[in-house]
């Protein structure tokens, strides 16, 4: 007997996505926001409002790194969910950070590049609340259920 689809209890794929991020506990201390869901491109926006506990030191307004990259794994997680409408496990998570990031909030964008059987991939780009890019990366995650 295969399990019941978890989307089909949300009246659309934007709630579905919403929920499921706001489900892990790590991901109620960030407190991510989805901002946007293209379902044609498969692309997702996040939005991360930055608080005093991300900073990398205490006398400097930069975010840490470790905060940045949980930042690409929700958006990258929440591109590939959005399609099969499950939660995905992250098989691999390549990011490079380009510049300090600081401010007040930081955004995602996270596209999905391709999404097979078993395996798919997201391209993701994290800027700052000036636009400006300060990380991108690549993830990797399961697309089977269970």
């Amino acid at each position: 007997m295969s399990n019941p689809d978890p989307a089909a209890s949300f009246a659309s794929t934007f709630e579905f996505l919403a929920a499921n991020i706001a489900r892990p506990p790590l991901h109620g201390w960030l407190k991510p926001q989805l901002v946007a869901l293209d379902e044609q491109t498969g692309e997702v926006r996040m939005r991360l409002p930055v608080r005093e506990e991300f900073r990398r030191d205490p006398d400097r307004p930069d975010v840490h790194g470790g905060i940045i990259t949980a930042l690409a794994d929700m958006a990258g997680h929440a591109a590939v969910a959005a399609r099969v409408k499950h939660g995905v496990p992250t098989i691999d998570l390549r990011v490079d950070f380009l510049r300090m990031a600081a401010g007040s909030m930081l955004e995602a964008s996270a596209t999905l590049v391709k999404c097979g059987r078993s395996i798919a991939v997201a391209d993701i780009r994290i800027t700052d609340d000036a636009g400006r890019l300060v990380a991108v990366g690549r993830g990797a995650f399961s697309t089977r259920e269970g």
